[in-house]
C-alpha cells in the first residue's frame, strides 16, 4: 500500500472541514473483521499501525481543541470556556 502525505498550504482550505462520516463508516466496517483469523504476522503490524493512528488522531484532536479555544467555540455555544464545552460535549 502506498501512502501519500499531502502538504497543505496553511492559507488554503483545510481537509478537516465538516464531519468526516465516510471515515467513520470505514472504521465501522473494520470493527466487523474476524480478528481471531489473523495470523501473528498480520497482528503485529496491525497493532503497530493502530497505535500510530491513535496517536495521530489524538494530535489532530488537540490541535482542533487549541483552535477551538482560539476562536472561542465554548463562548459561542454558551459555555464558560472551550474546556468546559469540550468536557461536556455529546459523545
Amino acid at each position: 500500500m502506498t501512502h501519500v502525505r499531502r502538504r497543505l498550504d496553511p492559507r488554503s482550505a483545510t481537509p478537516c472541514r465538516g464531519p468526516r462520516g465516510v471515515h467513520l463508516r470505514d472504521l465501522d466496517d473494520l470493527a466487523d473483521v474476524a480478528l481471531w483469523s489473523m495470523t501473528p504476522q498480520e497482528t503485529a503490524p496491525t497493532l503497530l499501525a493502530l497505535t500510530r493512528l491513535k496517536a495521530r488522531i489524538a494530535a489532530l484532536e488537540l490541535g482542533v481543541v487549541a483552535h477551538a479555544d482560539t476562536v472561542e467555540v465554548g463562548v459561542a455555544s454558551g459555555a464558560t470556556s472551550t474546556a468546559n464545552r469540550w468536557a461536556t460535549r455529546p459523545r
